[in-house]
């Protein structure tokens, strides 16, 4: 197989950067174009009404000395000079029109003698005399084209105040959205690290949750929570490897000094011998079925063979297997009566039988002689309770969250004595969980403890099931 070419690795900042600035420069830009476009159109139009005032004022001026002017000439012969001479120094053009609308004098002499269309922008003042109610024509003023040099040295200060002040703009926009963006992926920078330094296998790794409380925030606390747990998850496992060594190595210590001591003729292979090596194989057997028992219900692929049965003769037989155990440590071991009658359930009999088993023994190892271990069962709705109930030593609190955990025990001597192998709790919850049940505990110190199993009455088969039968 051929192997997967490394990944080529893109920076998240830059990702997230690049564009943020490509829209930053797009909108200032934008902006700054359509500020340019809107300052000079109204100041072209305020340049334009100043020009308008201006020139309306001097024509007025004008109008006063072309009267003078035809007052002593008594005609318009030396209005076109007085034109020409003030033309340059108003920037415009100067028209005069006699009383009937012809052209008496123009300061470009080209439409003299002609009649003059007027254009939006021309401004037009009568000339009269103060005390004559007859005018003796008008005055046409046209701005010539062009803008005033102030003006564009005016709007040329003004792009570079705009263009220095987008840039500042920009430049800041860019260095917030660059911090910004920087603050958003440095957590996620430092979670590739480590989840590279994870996948390495140091499990030790963690990284720091953003007081944010944001999505961000969520990822990091999220991963710290799986770190932990993968580390737990080896501890678990290395102390299962332990365990498991330490399980089986008594058994196995004990048959080969049996064998050695035969064949060094030590001992004889008497059947008493031979009892006790059969005892140590089936406590390795049954070691090695609980095992096997462990890895299928935690893989959800505990196999059920679900038949009616009604659970009180279940429970009668359970006891009846303990009973003798029961009388050797001066226990009372019953069964206590049902309130009403249940009808069959669809249950694994011989798995339900193993777990109340597993219970009773256990509640037999840890009470006292003189005590008593009570089994019972009640319907309760759409459920049906088990009860094995003791008054044993009891188990403390710290205990009892983690007493259906692997190879747990509340007593860390591992003494045969005071339990097995520290398994047989969580085949029981397994099995419990394959019927859909669930199973708790409860325990008072030097009181007892009270396991409980809670069982649906309306079983469904499962994918687990390898068979189920749902005859009444």
């Amino acid at each position: 197989m051929r192997a997967r070419p490394p990944l080529r690795r893109r920076s998240l900042l830059m990702q997230l950067f690049l564009p943020s600035a490509l829209i930053l420069i797009c909108c200032v830009s934008a902006i700054g174009f359509v500020t340019h476009l809107r300052t000079q159109q109204a100041f072209g139009s305020y340049v334009t009404a100043q020009r308008a005032q201006e020139l309306t004022a001097r024509g007025r001026a004008l109008a006063v000395t072309i009267v003078v002017l035809h007052r002593e000439d008594g005609d318009w012969s030396g209005t076109q000079q007085l034109l020409e001479d003030q033309a340059a120094s108003a920037e415009a053009r100067l028209i005069v029109e006699d009383d009937g609308g012809t052209v008496v004098a123009d300061s470009s002499r080209t439409a003299v003698g002609q009649r003059f269309a007027r254009s939006a922008n021309t401004i037009v003042l009568p000339i009269r005399r103060r005390m004559a109610p007859r005018r003796l024509g008008t005055l046409a003023l046209v701005p010539t084209a062009g803008s005033p040099k102030a003006q564009g040295t005016f709007l040329a200060g003004l792009d570079s105040g705009l263009l220095l002040i987008g840039l500042g703009a920009l430049g800041a926009a860019l260095v917030l959205t660059f911090l910004a963006v920087r603050r958003l992926t440095a957590p996620l920078s430092a979670m590739t690290g480590a989840a590279a330094r994870l996948a390495g296998g140091d499990l030790s790794q963690r990284v720091a949750v953003p007081a944010t409380g944001d999505e961000v925030a969520v990822l990091a606390s999220a991963f710290n929570h799986m770190a932990t747990s993968l580390e737990e998850t080896r501890r678990l496992r290395r102390a299962q490897t332990a365990d498991i060594a330490h399980e089986l190595r008594t058994p196995l210590t004990s048959v080969r000094g049996y064998l050695e001591a035969i064949q060094d003729g030590a001992v004889a292979a008497t059947s008493a011998v031979i009892d006790s090596m059969h005892e140590e194989v089936l406590l390795l057997d049954g070691l090695m079925s609980d095992l096997q028992d462990l890895a299928l219900a935690e893989a959800g692929q505990l196999s059920l063979h679900r038949t009616p049965h009604s659970l009180e003769p279940l429970l009668e037989r359970a006891a009846a297997m303990q009973a003798v155990a029961a009388r050797a440590r001066g226990i009372t071991l019953r069964v206590l009566p049902s309130v009403a009658p249940l009808p069959p359930m669809a249950v694994d009999a011989p798995r339900l039988s193993q777990v109340l088993r597993n219970l009773i023994a256990n509640s037999l190892v840890h009470t006292p002689a003189g005590g008593s271990v009570a089994l019972s069962v009640r319907g309760e709705g759409n459920w049906v309770d088990i009860l094995v109930c003791d008054t044993g030593r009891g188990i403390a609190p710290e205990h009892l969250p983690h007493l259906f955990e692997r190879f747990y025990r509340a007593d860390p001597s591992r003494d045969r004595a005071t339990g097995g192998a520290g398994i047989g709790l969580s085949v029981a919850r397994g099995i419990v969980q394959a019927h859909g049940g669930t199973i708790t505990v409860s325990s008072v110190v030097d009181q007892g403890t009270d396991f409980h199993i809670r069982l649906p009455r309306e079983a469904r088969p499962s994918d687990r099931d390898a068979s189920y039968d749902a005859s009444r």
